[in-house]
């Protein structure tokens, strides 16, 4: 009997801190996680506000710029590279990323024959397509925050 007792306290000693062990480290990896992801989500919010404050910025610049064209120019390389920043920030297996990608590439087709053609016609309904899907995207990630995943 005493050596029953004594192999279930070592068995206890043995096994407790093991198990706490893998417990912590499980919890640390989910805080991780968690936490950069979360950095992921607002650096994603505000490349796409930055994007869209870039495409803006183009119209409004048509607007009062008819002919100085360079100044434009520079805005659309700006947000052509944000528009890269966007396509590669997002994971492959996230659902929205086709999507937001196609949207991207109209905007900027848009964009881009605008400034050629010195028209400062807005994209309305891709801002708020790029807008949905984006948010779309964010919360599947929230989501992931919340089960820890």
């Amino acid at each position: 009997m005493e050596v029953l007792s004594l192999l279930v306290a070592l068995a206890a000693v043995l096994v407790g801190p093991w198990v706490s062990y893998k417990i912590a480290k499980k919890q640390l990896t989910a805080q991780l996680v968690s936490a950069n992801r979360q950095k992921w989500i607002e650096y994603f919010r505000n490349t796409i506000t930055n994007y869209l404050a870039a495409n803006k910025e183009i119209e409004i610049e048509i607007i009062i710029n008819k002919n100085k064209k360079d100044i434009t120019r520079s805005q659309y390389y700006r947000m052509q590279n944000l528009a890269e920043k966007l396509k590669i920030l997002i994971p492959h297996n996230n659902s929205g990323k086709t999507k937001l990608i196609e949207i991207i590439r109209d905007i900027n087709y848009k964009k881009l024959n605008n400034l050629l053609d010195n028209k400062s016609e807005s994209t309305p309904d891709l801002e708020r397509e790029l807008r949905d899907i984006s948010l779309k995207i964010i919360g599947n990630e929230e989501s992931m925050i919340i089960l820890g995943k």
